[in-house]
């Protein structure tokens, strides 16, 4: 009788996997994408950060948390709660930092979490802009042009700490100095003054202005500045 009862147990149990399908041993988090990100911190990219479910190990209503160490996410903050969609997904906007740095992204649900490094390096500039104030130097010691140098990027801002570095030739001889050979940037613009002290020059000098910070280096961007002789002194 005993061998009958145990039998009957066992036999009921046949369809107990049907009833009950295995759940994935990660709880529903199945994946976060891209992995091992290298970008630029140009402080107005965005990356977008995709984690998939298993949605048969989960209940409707699911939500993934996304924190991170580097940059922001959209629209602000570290961490950010993302619903999950009927594609099965939740996706995280990460904006680049302004500056060079490196960190996680990790998405967790329900105690299981997933992460990726993610690593910012330098945005240098494309371009710099060179004006000067007012449009014509004239010679002599107590006169002078303000420079403003702008540092620019095609898109985003470009890194901080960048050093501008001036120089300056004349087809006519003008000798030019400037206010300092070298400026750190500050909210990506510099401003220098530049003063030929020859009374008998006349011509044109251009002015070579490029950014260095490290090993990285913009192109040189050429300005021409005419310069006249100071008037006559009146009677």
């Amino acid at each position: 009788m005993m061998r009958v009862f145990l039998a009957a147990i066992i036999a009921g149990c046949a369809a107990c996997s049907s009833r009950f399908p295995d759940v994935p041993l990660n709880r529903g988090l199945q994946s976060l994408r891209p992995n091992a990100v290298i970008d630029i911190a140009d402080g107005t990219r965005t990356i977008a950060f995709v984690a998939t479910v298993d949605r048969t190990a989960l209940a409707l209503g699911q939500s993934i948390t996304f924190t991170t160490t580097v940059g922001s996410f959209s629209p602000s903050g570290t961490t950010i709660t993302v619903p999950v969609d009927a594609a099965d997904s939740a996706v995280a906007q990460l904006r680049a930092p302004a500056d060079t740095s490196a960190g996680m992204v990790i998405a967790s649900m329900g105690g299981v979490s997933a992460s990726t490094p993610v690593t910012f390096l330098k945005a240098p500039p494309t371009g710099i802009e060179i004006a000067e104030s007012p449009p014509i130097l004239v010679a002599g010691p107590n006169s002078n042009v303000v420079l403003t140098v702008t540092l620019t990027r095609d898109t985003g801002s470009p890194s901080p700490g960048f050093v501008v570095h001036f120089s300056s030739d004349s087809s006519s001889h003008c000798v030019g100095t400037f206010g300092a050979d070298s400026i750190v940037e500050v909210n990506d613009t510099v401003r220098v003054g530049f003063a030929v002290a020859d009374t008998l020059c006349e011509g044109t000098v251009t002015v070579h202005v490029f950014a260095s910070r490290g090993s990285d280096s913009t192109q040189t961007f050429s300005r021409a500045i005419p310069v006249v002789q100071p008037p006559p002194p009146s009677h």
